[in-house]
């Protein structure tokens, strides 16, 4: 995540994007605070001890807005219609290590709200940037554990 290529966006179909999200479900997690680099279908990303990233779009501008805006529906029709994480509002009304986490991540890419989708308690987030920073806009996938 840290050495994405400015000014640039993935070259894969929402669709391809979409089975890759569904393999990181299933990517195993690193002892302690290792850091696990990954490619699936040409696409890398990286886990942390609490995370599975996918980097999708950084300074993409309208291609990273487009990309988001088809990924949207067809992330709606594999997992359920989305939620909305806001990072003023914690689920259940308390806040966790998790919520600080994923808040503290948001507000670095100058958003405040993110799209989420439950699997099998495990949750999908699609943090997007385009609208509330179109300078340095940021678009990525997380994956956070049940556990």
């Amino acid at each position: 995540m840290s050495d994405a290529d400015p000014d640039t966006v993935v070259d894969a179909p929402p669709s391809t994007t979409v089975r890759v999200v569904e393999q990181m479900l299933d990517l195993p997690w690193p002892e302690g605070d290792e850091e696990l680099a990954w490619e699936l279908s040409g696409l890398e990303g990286e886990t942390t001890w609490l995370f599975h990233a996918l980097p999708l779009a950084h300074r993409a501008g309208k291609a990273a807005t487009a990309l988001a805006r088809r990924l949207r529906p067809l992330l709606d029709e594999r997992w359920g219609p989305r939620l909305q994480f806001h990072v003023d509002r914690p689920a259940g009304g308390r806040e966790n290590d998790r919520h600080r986490t994923v808040a503290r991540l948001l507000r670095s890419i100058d958003t405040t709200t993110a799209d989420w989708w439950r699997h099998d308690g495990d949750a999908v987030l699609l943090l997007d940037s385009t609208a509330s920073a179109p300078h340095d806009d940021r678009l990525l996938v997380l994956v956070l554990p049940a556990r």
